[in-house]
């Protein structure tokens, strides 16, 4: 089996982020609050959790377009150590049918809350005025697929997994951003920290099953082997073939006088040729089989170790991108849909009772939302008179006037706006057309 490779380095800091509010420091509401429910809903009219709204159209995370052929396996590698393994056949159309040939994947990475801002996807998953349900994630990704200009699908037969570099504890699900309906809940996700990778990077794995051809080195115990050595009776009709073959071109198959047979870990046996006039040559080897019993053999291997051998494969070419990125976890799952996917836990969050003004304003209508540096953190941090900013964070805002105007106060002026439970900001206007880089230059200042 042939595994393609792409290793692509995506500059990440990390895949993680923490989103939280305050406690409400003012009085108690007698009503009492769902604190289970994840149900969905508009976050009044200042704030929708249903839908992307990018603010800025020159900011955004680039896509990384890749083109991949659907008969074959590849892997691609994140410079975070993310990865994204394909099988053959792993993509269908709308139909269901599998996709044959050229497929065109786009792939992104949001790591912090500059990207969370400019992506326009919301953070939250619902709330009110009471309060709101907050993500705790540990990755954001956004996938996508198309052939001849057509979405396209993951094969639900043959699946292709994502795993989302990580170093934070704790088991997260998975949940799936779909447009004008918000997050929903979708699968759980397994986590694999270091230790756990290494254990199941040691796990062995029996060879590929090896067909019988004139192209290999093949060492048969017939009738006539038995007859000369009885000892061998137990392996007739079988064929063996070296794992090393550069060791087996040392032994010429006319020449060998003796054979010995052993039996080893993980199916394979320990052959030991003897030539005329020469010393022993001890060769491990695997069976290998005619065509009809092959095809059985190899359907067999797939159904026992073929999925834990290609995460295998994506664990070991990962691992040093991993190490680079200063991550040190794995949450994999296999992939049922395409788009935008979050590994999160949701919380109930109230709103503290902070007062606030906007350039001088009070009792201002405009949306603003708090990019906490910190906590990895994108969130609408206000609603009617009360506000949720953490004061000794880093954190930036983005304030947005009646008319859409955009303002921009960093991290270093955020610092200076809280006295005697008040936040001043003084934002400065900023234009649509500003880049990603300059945002986040603006915003993450120190």
């Amino acid at each position: 089996m042939t595994m393609k490779k792409w290793f692509i380095f995506i500059p990440v800091c990390s895949f993680l982020f923490c989103l939280t509010f305050l406690s409400c420091t003012g009085e108690e509401s007698e009503e009492e609050v769902d604190t289970t429910s994840h149900t969905t809903m508009d976050f009044s009219d200042q704030y929708d959790l249903t839908s992307i709204r990018r603010h800025f159209p020159q900011a955004d995370v680039p896509l990384k377009e890749l083109e991949v052929d659907a008969s074959d396996d590849h892997q691609i590698i994140l410079g975070s150590g993310s990865f994204i393994d394909i099988p053959k056949n792993g993509f269908i159309d709308a139909e269901g049918n599998p996709v044959k040939g050229a497929v065109n994947l786009s792939y992104r990475e949001f790591n912090n809350p500059t990207d969370f801002m400019a992506s326009g996807i919301p953070m939250a998953l619902s709330g009110d005025e009471n309060g709101v349900e907050l993500f705790k994630s540990a990755g954001m990704i956004e996938i996508k697929a198309t052939a001849d200009g057509k979405e396209v699908f993951p094969s639900e037969e043959n699946k292709i997994k994502v795993g989302f570099a990580s170093n934070q504890k704790g088991d997260y699900p998975l949940y799936r951003f779909e447009e004008g309906k918000g997050w929903e809940k979708m699968d759980n996700i397994a986590t694999y920290y270091q230790d756990q990778i290494d254990s199941i990077n040691n796990i062995e794995i029996p060879d590929y099953p090896a067909l019988i051809s004139d192209k290999i080195t093949l060492y048969h115990i017939t009738k006539k082997t038995v007859d000369s050595k009885p000892s061998l009776a137990k392996y007739e009709g079988m064929s063996f073939t070296p794992v090393d073959y550069k060791a087996a071109k040392k032994v010429q198959a006319r020449y060998i006088k003796d054979i010995d047979i052993k039996p080893l870990r993980n199916r394979r046996y320990m052959v030991t040729v003897t030539q005329h006039f020469e010393d022993p040559v001890p060769l491990i080897c695997k069976l290998a089989y005619k065509k009809g019993e092959y095809e059985k053999k190899v359907k067999q291997w797939q159904g026992e170790f073929g999925e834990i051998h290609r995460f295998q494969q994506s664990l070991n070419a990962a691992k040093d991108s991993l190490k680079k990125a200063g991550n040190n976890a794995v949450r994999a799952t296999d992939l049922n849909y395409f788009g935008i996917l979050n590994c999160d836990e949701a919380e109930r969050e109230e709103f503290a009772n902070y007062t606030y003004s906007v350039n001088g304003e009070k009792d201002v209508e405009w949306r603003i939302y708090c990019l906490d540096y910190t906590r990895r953190a994108k969130y609408p941090c206000t609603m009617g008179k009360k506000i949720g900013i953490e004061p000794k964070n880093a954190y930036a805002i983005i304030a947005l006037d009646e008319e859409n105007n955009k303002y921009v106060s960093s991290v270093t002026e955020c610092r200076n706006a809280f006295s005697n439970n008040h936040f001043k900001f003084n934002p400065k206007k900023v234009e649509d057309d500003i880049t990603m880089q300059e945002l986040g230059f603006l915003l993450n200042d120190e």
